[in-house]
């Protein structure tokens, strides 16, 4: 809570500063502000779509919030950056499986069961 007003001077001043957003829509959302939160984190997506930060934000978020239909394509954008990444993999994997897509879960399923084999065995029943 004390960093807002600081951020707040930053992005006064320069309103598209990519770290005083990211930083502002952090604290907004451990506050539980979480409306201010969003449009600060689409503004920072909307000036730099990949925002690392942004983007492991933007998927918490909706994640937090089981809107698996807006995760799916921020997940896929994820796991295709960080293939190795197994903890998105999973959530993708679990974000289509809450869909009812098992067919769009498989290739990740099996590219998990390499990956992270522990975790894998946590999705084994819907696999087989």
């Amino acid at each position: 809570e004390e960093a807002l007003p600081l951020l707040a001077a930053m992005l006064a001043r320069d309103g598209d500063n990519r770290e005083a957003l990211f930083r502002t829509a952090q604290a907004e959302f451990a506050l539980g502000r979480y409306d201010s939160g969003k449009a600060r984190l689409a503004r920072l997506l909307a000036l730099d779509p990949d925002h690392e930060g942004g983007q492991g934000l933007l998927i918490e978020r909706l994640l937090r919030e089981q809107r698996w239909k807006e995760v799916t394509p921020q997940l896929e954008r994820w796991v295709g950056a960080h293939p190795e990444d197994s903890t998105a993999r999973y959530n993708l994997i679990t974000a289509y499986l809450r869909q009812f897509n098992r067919k769009a879960a498989q290739p990740h399923y099996e590219a998990l069961t390499t990956l992270n084999p522990v975790q894998a065995r946590q999705l084994a029943p819907y696999f087989r």
